[in-house]
């Protein structure tokens, strides 16, 4: 179950209330552009949760999150790993830039 399954269930279960702790893990690379995203929106909808955001590098999210230690993780895909659902947020389009010198 992903971490956006996971607080769908707490909702349902606590009918429509979703309150407690989620922890998330971002690559640095993705944090400061990614946070700004949607925190606030999360921080809006779900004002009882205590949202903790914390960088780590792929590798330890990937372990985090299959020792239970994070809910949900933001990185780069595709990483194919079958245990780990992966849900594309945004998809950003690369451009090369060269000196015609």
């Amino acid at each position: 179950m992903n971490g956006g399954q996971q607080l769908e269930e707490l909702s349902k279960s606590l009918r429509g209330e979703v309150s407690g702790e989620y922890i998330l893990g971002v690559i640095p690379t993705l944090a400061p552009y990614v946070l700004l995203l949607f925190v606030q929106n999360f921080v809006d909808k779900y004002p009882k949760v205590e949202l903790k955001i914390f960088e780590y590098q792929t590798e330890d999210i990937i372990k985090f999150l299959e020792e239970g230690k994070i809910d949900g993780g933001i990185l780069a895909v595709p990483l194919e790993i079958k245990e780990l659902k992966e849900t594309h947020l945004f998809y950003e389009p690369f451009k090369i830039f060269f000196s015609e010198a």
